[in-house]
């Protein structure tokens, strides 16, 4: 009895050891210089991601939303992951009109831009995103109520 005693023991203080020993995973792609948000960010209240860290690799890329995530008047880009350079976005709205904006400007990591939606709070269908290919620029785009 005392030996299953001690074999119990030692597979408890084993086990117990293995679980410390777990390597605790590093995200070793992003820099340290990098602004990622918190999902308490008092800064994002009010905030609703549409894109999230979408590859700038080719000339453009499509983000379907669709009508019935809601109304919103302002979109934000930011830059999740090297130097995204955004030419423009196209977003379409419900009632079938399209508002062209105009960037072309590159962001740094963890920099944004904020552009106002014409006509107020509308319904998005999709946002087309033009970009200089390169593939190691992510962004996310939300879009404010």
């Amino acid at each position: 009895m005392k030996a299953s005693a001690k074999i119990a023991a030692v597979l408890l203080l084993g086990g117990s050891t293995i679980a410390v020993a777990q390597p605790i995973p590093v995200d070793r792609d992003r820099r340290v210089d990098e602004h990622v948000h918190d999902q308490g960010d008092r800064a994002l209240a009010g905030w609703v991601p549409l894109a999230d860290h979408y590859a700038a690799n080719g000339d453009q890329q499509m983000v379907t939303v669709g009508v019935g995530t809601g109304r919103f008047h302002r979109l934000r880009v930011e830059a999740e992951r090297g130097r995204p350079y955004l030419r423009t976005l196209d977003v379409r709205f419900a009632d079938g009109t399209l508002q062209r904006i105009q960037l072309g400007r590159m962001l740094r990591p963890g920099e944004s831009t904020v552009v106002d939606l014409n006509g107020g709070e509308r319904r998005i269908v999709s946002i087309m995103v033009r970009t200089q290919p390169d593939a190691r620029a992510t962004y996310s785009i939300m879009a404010e109520r």
